[in-house]
């Protein structure tokens, strides 16, 4: 329950922080990649049934917002791309 509360947080803390002005584009791809890489290790970490429920909803809140960005982060995150990270990130939580 505690790793959904961190996660709800950190999701918030992410809508918040895109919505702001003068976002720089090296700023986005750090969020993103900051926010993955907390996504995986929950994802790796998750023990029951509500905490895997409660990440997939994190992963489709972070595909929703960040989805205005994705040329952005197709670029930045070579030789990967936008949905390749987000389909590594939703099979690692099938795991």
């Amino acid at each position: 329950m505690r790793t959904a509360q961190n996660i709800v947080i950190l999701l918030l803390v992410t809508a918040v922080s895109l919505y702001a002005r003068q976002r720089s584009d090296r700023a986005i791809v750090d969020n993103f990649e900051k926010t993955i890489k907390t996504l995986m290790l929950a994802a790796d970490s998750a023990k029951t049934i509500q905490d895997c429920a409660d990440l997939s909803t994190a992963i489709d809140a972070l595909e929703k917002d960040f989805t205005v960005h994705k040329p952005l982060l197709d670029r930045a995150l070579y030789p990967d791309d936008y949905t390749k990270t987000i389909g590594n990130l939703k099979g690692r939580l099938l795991v």
